[in-house]
Order: structure tokens, then sequence, then C-alpha cells
């Protein structure tokens, strides 16, 4: 009988190291709001573009990201969401440099998910100037529990701008350049 006993104190003993090995693997590998979201970054001329976009297999409900940018650098444009979310706020107005998407649904985004489109134009730009912008996951809700929030993303791009005759060319420059052809070509006929 006391074999019996100290058998089955065994098996219990390593059911509950098992258990709890599991359970702190599953917490490890847990994962945190800002790995369903990544951002993309794409430059033309010294326009800007940044998507923000949902992951596959998200299964989220409901939550808010907060972009980031510098708007010393950076003029907002126009912008748009994408998202099918039931309820949708679009605030440009977050405070300086920073622009809020919130969302919420009653059924969870399990599949791949363009939230906004932003679009920046660069004062200044330079050719091969750096941009960057930074997206926050302030909250986020899986199957309306709250996930765990990770560190922020910073996202970087390079303004490439297009080269005539050794000189880089913004948009302004090449306005006034074809302003001037088509006023030399006027000047020409009369």
């Amino acid at each position: 009988m006391k074999k019996y006993i100290t058998s089955l104190a065994a098996i219990a003993f390593s059911l509950i190291l098992a258990l709890s090995s599991v359970s702190a693997y599953a917490a490890k590998n847990a994962k945190k709001s800002n790995d369903y979201f990544y951002t993309t970054v794409t430059t033309a001329r010294e326009y800007v573009t940044v998507d923000v976009d949902l992951t596959s297999r998200s299964s989220l409900t409901s939550g808010q990201v907060v972009l980031f940018y510098d708007p010393e650098v950076m003029e907002l444009q126009w912008g748009y969401d994408n998202s099918f979310f039931d309820i949708v706020d679009v605030n440009a107005k977050y405070g300086k440099g920073a622009i809020s998407f919130a969302w919420a649904s009653d059924e969870a985004a399990y599949f791949s998910e363009n939230l906004m489109t932003l679009t920046f134009k660069v004062k200044n730009a330079k050719n091969g100037q750096k941009v960057s912008v930074i997206t926050d996951v302030v909250e986020a809700y899986q199957n309306f529990n709250a996930l765990e929030n990770g560190e922020d993303k910073t996202t970087t791009a390079t303004i490439r701008l297009p080269q005539f005759g050794g000189r880089y060319y913004r948009w302004e420059d090449t306005r006034n350049e074809i302003n001037r052809f088509i006023c030399s070509i006027l000047r020409y006929f009369w």
C-alpha cells in the first residue's frame, strides 16, 4: 500500500511539473499586441506613403494604433481607412505629429487587412534623406481579451528624387520647369 501511495505521489508531482512547464511555455510564446501589425513605408519623389496593416489570422476585435511622425520634416497630405470594422475613428489631430486609428467590431479579423493609408509630403526633400514613422499599439483585444502591449516599431524609408543633368528634382522644381517650357513655346509662336 505504501508503494502505491509513493507511486501516486510521484505521478502527481510529475503531472504538476509538466502542467506548470506547459503554461510557462505558453506564456513565453504568447504574442504581444504589436506582433499583429506591420507598417510599410514607401516613397515616390518627395511623397511618403505609410500603410498600417493587420496580419492574417490575428482575430483582433478592437484596438487603437497611433502613428507618430516628425511634423518638422513631414506634412500630412491625405489619408483614408480601408477597414471592414463596424466602428472606426481616425483622429489626425491626436497630438503634434500623431495620428490615431481606433476600431471596434463584433467580428474578429481572420485575414490580412489594411487599416489605414496615409500620404505625407516631405518638406525640403533631399535625395537620400531618411524619413521614419513609429507605430504604437495603444491597445488591442483578441476575441475580446486584452493583449499585452509590445514595444513600438520604427519603420524607415529613403527619399529618392529623380535626377536630370546632375540635378535632383522635387515636384515643385519639375512643375516650374514645365511652366518655363510651356511659356517659352508660347513666346516662340506669339
